[in-house]
């Protein structure tokens, strides 16, 4: 079995040793909710691709501007669905990570491409799905689905004045509101609500009196038999 260790001083390191070491500490995904996003303005056979950042397998990618792709005609008779991705390839010079829509198939029952996936290949990140009807001549925003995932953060510590820029999935503790929280893509709010109600309390109960039951607490003015519950219940007498 071979062994090795990167990186080291005055050695050569790959592309793909790189990519492996950042893939397993921040893996893959878009930078936050605004960066990044797929849409159309019925401008044509084309889609808008917002600027943003991403990491694809470990390979980092930067776009400053809006990028526009072509969407291939389709001039079958049913339905097709393409695929918006971000293609990590290091045969690719110079970037080594590219935005390409990658063509589906029509039919029927039209679904996306499948992705290819390899840790130390070519590796393709869906961004969004484009619906192609037949003869279309235009790409609307409503035939554009976002599939974006996204980067994990590490967990942080702040107080409300000191939360970070905001990103979606980024949680922490809030010592200043003694909570943990996170960031939904629009606004910071609890991970918990702030008084837990019935239906969420996991006894599979919608009230008061069904949560009891179904934990086994009961109560009666008359002294208890073996009808009133099973071995462990508690039951309280009224007196």
């Amino acid at each position: 079995m071979a062994m090795t260790a990167w990186p080291r001083v005055n050695e050569a390191t790959t592309d793909a040793q790189y990519a492996e070491l950042f893939d397993s500490v921040i893996g893959t995904g878009v930078r936050d909710s605004t960066e990044l996003r797929v849409d159309a303005d019925s401008t044509g056979l084309n889609v808008k691709v917002a600027a943003g950042f991403a990491v694809v397998a470990g390979s980092a990618f930067l776009s400053t501007a809006t990028e526009t792709l072509t969407i291939g005609g389709n001039a079958t008779t049913n339905p097709r669905v393409d695929a918006v991705i971000l293609r990590r390839d290091f045969s690719q010079s110079p970037a080594v990570v590219r935005l390409v829509v990658k063509q589906g198939t029509a039919g029927t029952n039209a679904t996306a491409p499948a992705l290819t996936q390899q840790r130390n290949g070519v590796y393709e990140e869906l961004l969004g799905t484009v619906n192609v009807a037949a003869g279309a001549a235009t790409i609307t925003s409503a035939n554009v689905t976002d599939r974006r995932s996204f980067l994990s953060s590490r967990v942080g510590v702040w107080t409300t004045a000191k939360r970070p820029t905001a990103r979606v999935g980024r949680i922490g503790f809030n010592t200043e509101l003694s909570r943990w929280e996170g960031h939904d893509g629009s606004a910071w709010g609890g991970l918990l609500p702030a008084v837990l109600g019935i239906a969420d309390g996991g006894t599979g109960a919608q009230t008061t009196a069904g949560a009891r039951n179904n934990l086994g607490i009961r109560s009666g003015t008359a002294a208890p038999n073996n009808a009133d519950g099973v071995d462990g219940d508690i039951y309280f007498q009224v007196i």
